[in-house]
């Protein structure tokens, strides 16, 4: 469940990213999101084909996988959010002459 859930968040900002997010003012949020979640898609997809050879199940649908599932989005999305107010602050600072 954990795999599949990290998979389609890297698909949406990695959609996000090619359709235009990297021109935008939050182009480095986006991108660390995307990475984030890339990162743990390749780690658990490197755990399931390890799973998978040694004769187990490789997609885990039990409760906790899905408890775990909502825990990795909703720490991927509270960084990308507080990447985000820390962007929007950084523009609203006047610089320094």
């Amino acid at each position: 469940m954990y795999e599949i859930a990290a998979v389609a968040a890297a698909v949406a900002f990695a959609v996000a990213w090619f359709a235009g997010a990297r021109r935008s003012r939050y182009a480095r949020p986006v991108f660390a999101a995307m990475m984030m979640f890339l990162g743990a898609s390749l780690m658990w997809g490197v755990d399931c084909v390890a799973e998978a050879m040694s004769g187990e199940e490789a997609l885990d649908m039990s409760r906790d996988a899905a408890c775990l599932a909502a825990l990795i989005l909703g720490a991927g999305l509270a960084v990308f959010a507080a990447m985000c107010v820390a962007e929007r602050l950084r523009g609203s600072v006047p610089a320094k002459a």
